[in-house]
């Protein structure tokens, strides 16, 4: 028997004997944070202060304050994206930060977090172009984090003052 095959094969059967052992761990719990897929830009977020989530009946409680608010452009793929998320209230949260440029024409771009002595930096770039627009563009970034890895969040926007987030 190919000694590849026999592997696979000596593999599959540990899993299928021990399904706990499968299904122990999923690999959120194992990661301190990872990015919220919601939409980039929205006017909706124009009121959204940073705020963490650290139970679905706030996540439902901050999604209908903040539609109550009004002033969205798509409200409903924003609410699906963060209903979507997957969570595991007791040892995760969601840290939602807000930023705003006074020009649509600066290009805003998260970059890869930085996790150091438990504090999460979220560095954003911002390329401002020679001649802008008049328009505000409001931005936001979420964060699912792991509440024993990371105790704070920084939205650390170039040449602009950070926000800073404790989680609880």
């Amino acid at each position: 028997m190919n000694p590849m095959f026999r592997f696979v094969l000596t593999a599959l059967a540990t899993l299928a004997m021990f399904p706990a052992i499968s299904h122990a761990a999923t690999k959120d719990q194992l990661v301190a944070y990872r990015m919220v897929d919601i939409p980039h830009r929205e006017h909706g977020y124009g009121t959204v202060k940073p705020t963490v989530l650290t139970s679905d009946a706030e996540r439902t409680a901050f999604l209908k304050a903040a539609k109550a608010k009004g002033g969205w452009n798509g409200y409903d793929a924003f609410h699906n994206s963060l209903t979507n998320t997957k969570i595991m209230w007791d040892c995760q949260a969601i840290v939602l930060l807000p930023h705003w440029e006074g020009s649509g024409s600066i290009q805003v771009k998260a970059r890869p977090p930085l996790l150091g002595n438990d504090i999460l930096t979220v560095p954003v770039s911002r390329s401002q172009p020679g001649m802008g627009t008049s328009d505000m563009a409001y931005y936001l970034f979420g964060v699912v984090v792991d509440k024993q890895q990371v105790k704070q969040v920084i939205l650390a926007p170039d040449r602009r003052d950070p926000v800073t987030v404790k989680i609880p």
